[in-house]
């Protein structure tokens, strides 16, 4: 008796160039759900939590002050994920953001405590995070750390 041949458990490839067989991507209902869990995962996830916690605590959560406090606590990691995307869309990884913050308010805090006006504490403060940065940078392109 002749036996059956068994289909194999992936999809062989179907189409093939100079180079050799080509792999084709598959396409389906998995496909099509894991492609949106990966572009939107967080939206969603964040969607779900304001969802549960507005059902959960209707008198706390979903008011207009909450939102407020929470949009003001979320002012300084906005700002630094803004910061950050630049270099990581440029393919680096770059942690210094965060100690860059950290001397600016170290510096904030020093200077404003010695009674120095407020502008000129903006002008310090921006001119240090752009020479850590400058030096960051040269660091960063010139040693390829």
């Amino acid at each position: 008796m002749d036996r059956l041949p068994i289909a194999p458990a992936t999809p062989e490839p179907v189409v093939s160039s100079d180079s050799g067989p080509v792999s084709v991507p598959r396409t389906g209902a998995s496909s099509t759900i894991t492609s949106v869990i990966a572009k939107y995962g967080v939206v969603i996830a964040a969607l779900l939590l304001i969802v549960v916690f507005s059902i959960l605590l209707p008198s706390t959560f979903a008011t207009l002050g909450n939102a407020r406090t929470i949009v003001n606590s979320s002012a300084i990691v906005l700002v630094l994920a803004l910061a950050a995307t630049l270099p990581l869309r440029a393919g680096g990884f770059d942690l210094s953001i965060a100690g860059t913050m950290v001397v600016s308010a170290g510096l904030v805090a020093v200077m404003s405590s010695k009674g120095v006006p407020w502008p000129v504490v903006l002008v310090a403060v921006l001119v240090v995070g752009a020479v850590v940065g400058a030096a960051n940078s040269a660091l960063i392109v010139g040693l390829g750390l």
